[in-house]
């Protein structure tokens, strides 16, 4: 099992737009994002269950980490957004963006990538992205219990179906195409 976790206040509030500053082409662009693809495709990849601890904000790259993830637990205070739109000017590739639209549903990643909206815990709960909310101070007892049955179950099943259902969405976007 992996468990990722923000530093700080934040799960992670995307991309250090000073790396954009570099940048002389499109070319400089796309490689960004074949990098971006490459981790978040490592993380979506693992064979283990994964669990995003999202506490604080997961904007842009962070909500992409939250998204490859299995399972995510949120106070409610946090928030979700992929801002682009109103502070970047750049855009998602398919495969990210087809993370997005698994992960949320179409008219959500709408909101989030042409409205540049960011949507609270309660909303991604309910949309079933997120899976546990809770106050800050239970978020380790979920974590824990989340854990137990995980590690309770058959593994080999577990990543059978973890691989089944990324390669269904993996195929998504070719089928688009």
């Amino acid at each position: 099992m992996a468990i990722f976790r923000g530093a700080g206040e934040a799960f992670a509030a995307g991309a250090d737009i000073r790396e954009f500053l570099s940048f002389t082409s499109a070319e400089d662009g796309i490689a960004y994002e074949e990098r971006i693809d490459a981790v978040v495709a490592q993380i979506e990849k693992l064979p283990v269950p994964t669990i995003a601890v999202v506490q604080g904000v997961a904007m842009g790259v962070g909500l992409l980490i939250a998204a490859a993830c299995d399972f995510r637990i949120a106070p409610p205070a946090a928030r979700f957004g992929v801002p682009i739109a109103r502070t970047l000017g750049n855009c998602l590739s398919i495969s990210n963006t087809a993370r997005l639209v698994a992960a949320l549903g179409p008219g959500l990643s709408k909101r989030l990538l042409l409205l540049s909206d960011t949507i609270s815990a309660e909303e991604a709960q309910r949309c079933g992205f997120v899976l546990h909310l809770s106050e800050p101070e239970n978020i380790e007892e979920i974590v824990r219990t989340l854990r137990s049955q995980l590690t309770a179950h058959a593994p080999i099943t577990m990543r059978v179906a973890k691989e089944s259902i990324r390669r269904l969405n993996e195929a998504l976007p070719e089928a688009i195409i």
